[in-house]
């Protein structure tokens, strides 16, 4: 039986009779855990003195424990009024205003304990993560820094100021926040991996790659970084590596549709149609049990027609390719892309006037896109139809 038990039974059989030991003992029971029945002491406690400051303030923190944000802040401004101007109160009230999706007003109740604690570095560090949550991402950049000055050491508030920075693209800003804190936690593989990513941004698939894989000799179970590790490899078109990175990431977590896409692109880009196809009907199946009313269905999805409709293409299966480029249209018939491989299709298949009705409908769609692959020597058949020659 351990202590915490220990403590929990005695708890239940004593009988406490005044102010002290309800308090006493609503702090033995929030202490193990037991949220609710250290309520009912706080709550005797407060019969025997309404008014204190310890008891409403400490039911803050137990309704804070349990989610029940607004009777938290209710319990809290109790405690504000038997002890006005007091730092914790105004500090907790703006943690419950945070949970509650109230930054702005959780911004005013930091504001608060700052004047009261002026150097208080965690109401700098809440501050800044309420000024991000509202949008005003320069404020909470400010906020970061003022944190930092008091403690210059605190990879939290680096590696919070690099995401913020990152979220406002300011990305050699974030490679540097990022470098502080892997000088503090050359060990934290999160942090490599945001570094990564950074870097991918900012152009630099090699140093992405380093760095993901430095995250990966820390904690190689983390789907993510695999999965950008073959985005970064695709990019500079080393196919198979990048294929080996997808397959890790799949056996972490095969239930990403994503990842089976991207999977099916670089299979086919190795020429391993069939089984690219594989990989996009995973990932449709997957995607079929998705709301189909979000955007993110919408553009998932006809991607992933588009891409099997071009690998069955390539496969040599035309009614299904025909049959999958129909119904990508369907989903965006104002992607050019779409149009345009859809017309190189047919043109690989000798079908010259459907080949030009999709070419006039990507002109018309994503005219700069198709006008600059028309130079590509595969259309030189057409160049004597007047047809192709009007698009000119």
């Amino acid at each position: 039986m351990n202590e915490l038990t220990t403590n929990y039974q005695r708890t239940l059989e004593s009988r406490p009779d005044n102010y002290w030991d309800c308090y006493q003992q609503g702090n033995q029971l929030r202490d193990g855990g037991h949220y609710h029945e250290a309520l009912g002491y706080y709550d005797k406690a407060l019969e025997y003195q309404p008014q204190d400051y310890w008891a409403w303030y400490q039911i803050g923190n137990v309704l804070g424990d349990l989610g029940r944000y607004e009777e938290a802040i209710a319990s809290f401004e109790r405690a504000l009024a038997a002890r006005p101007g007091d730092y914790w109160v105004y500090y907790q009230i703006g943690i419950m205003l945070d949970q509650s999706d109230r930054p702005e007003e959780a911004i005013v109740s930091y504001d608060r304990a700052l004047d009261i604690r002026p150097d208080d570095y965690w109401a700098w560090y809440r501050r800044a993560g309420a000024l991000r949550e509202a949008g005003w991402l320069d404020e909470a950049i400010a906020s970061y820094d003022r944190a930092l000055e008091i403690r210059p050491g605190d990879d939290w508030a680096w590696y919070r100021r690099g995401e913020t920075l990152e979220q406002m693209r300011r990305y050699d800003e974030a490679l540097s926040s990022y470098r502080r804190v892997l000088g503090i936690d050359p060990e934290d593989a999160t942090v490599w991996y945001r570094y990564g990513r950074v870097l991918d941004l900012l152009g630099d698939a090699e140093g992405a790659i380093a760095a993901y894989d430095r995250a990966i000799e820390i904690d190689a179970e983390d789907e993510r970084i695999w999965y950008d590790r073959a985005i970064a490899l695709s990019d500079l078109e080393r196919w198979t590596e990048a294929l080996a990175s997808y397959d890790e990431a799949l056996d972490l977590n095969g239930e990403q549709e994503w990842s089976w896409y991207q999977r099916g692109q670089v299979l086919q880009q190795l020429g391993h149609h069939e089984e690219a196809i594989a990989s996009y009907d995973r990932a449709i199946a997957l995607q079929s049990q998705k709301t189909p009313d979000c955007d993110q269905y919408s553009y998932l999805n006809r991607w992933l027609r588009h891409a099997r409709a071009v690998a069955l293409g390539d496969a040599g299966r035309h009614q299904e390719a025909q049959a999958d480029f129909e119904r990508a249209i369907a989903l965006d018939p104002e992607e050019g892309e779409l149009w345009y491989d859809r017309s190189r299709y047919y043109l690989e298949r000798g079908e010259r006037e459907q080949a030009i009705d999709s070419l006039e409908r990507a002109l018309y769609v994503r005219r700069a896109i198709a006008r600059e692959r028309l130079a590509d020597l595969a259309w030189a058949v057409l160049q004597g139809d007047p047809r192709f020659q009007a698009l000119m």
